[in-house]
């Protein structure tokens, strides 16, 4: 599309189109043509880059937020609580990663159940006891069961790429002009899929926890806690258990 308006403003300027009628219709519809093949190129462009989306989501998540997936022998307590309830949940352990951060909150990440990985701050293991830690890891495993977390990140990873090409720190003005529809639209595309979904998930986890006065006390400190996690991004904030309402613009 950049192409076939520069191609558009050069002919322009030149004064190759003729001013009758023919000419100007016989210049629109070429370019037409060339927005339309443009259009074309990328979505079967998109479509097969989809299979490594969600690759690149995992990795970019866990670089963003300078999370590191533990080994087996690290963090047991932490570990063996979640293995019990992904274990009387049905669904596959989950890889476990932690983010050196006092902010109290976790996001969930995965396209699928059986790769799917929990990221947990530090905050949240030393703010939280253990029947209310107890109780957000379950939240985020019955997110798992009811594919709510694919759900969320399948949007996250077809959108993040037009989000973060934006706020990636490049403010020329032929990137900004040129990425401002795709990254409104990449934001309006992930509100409107992950709209209601807070609700869904409180009803769900309740359920499952079979303990929400636990549940409950822990999102009322993650609630009451002014801190926001140190490295986010906004294409990657949906994720997360507590939106990151720090990076979010004046404009949005």
């Amino acid at each position: 599309i950049a192409f076939g308006l520069t191609l558009a403003i050069a002919i322009l300027v030149e004064g190759d189109v003729g001013t009758d009628t023919g000419s100007v219709v016989i210049f629109l519809i070429g370019v037409g043509i060339v927005a339309a093949v443009s259009i074309v190129i990328g979505i079967l462009v998109g479509l097969g880059r989809i299979p490594f989306l969600r690759r690149r989501l995992e990795r970019r998540m866990l670089e963003h937020t300078g999370a590191r997936i533990i080994e087996p022998e690290e963090r047991t307590e932490l570990r063996n609580l979640l293995e019990g309830l992904a274990i009387a949940s049905g669904v596959p352990m989950p890889r476990v990663a932690v983010i050196d951060d006092p902010a109290p909150n976790s996001f969930g990440v995965g396209t699928r159940p059986e790769n799917t990985v929990i990221g947990v701050t530090s905050g949240l293991s030393e703010r939280l006891s253990r029947r209310e830690l107890e109780a957000v890891l379950a939240y985020e495993v019955s997110r798992i069961r009811s594919w709510d977390v694919a759900l969320s990140s399948w949007p996250v990873a077809l959108t993040g790429g037009a989000i973060a090409a934006i706020d990636g720190g490049d403010d020329s003005f032929l990137r900004a002009v040129l990425g401002f529809v795709p990254r409104r639209l990449g934001q309006w595309l992930q509100v409107w899929t992950l709209r209601d979904q807070g609700v869904r998930r409180d009803q769900v986890a309740v359920q499952f926890t079979r303990n929400p006065l636990a549940l409950i006390s822990a999102l009322e400190k993650l609630d009451a806690d002014r801190s926001q996690i140190r490295r986010v991004t906004r294409s990657t904030a949906p994720l997360w258990l507590e939106f990151p309402t720090g990076v979010l613009d004046t404009s949005s």
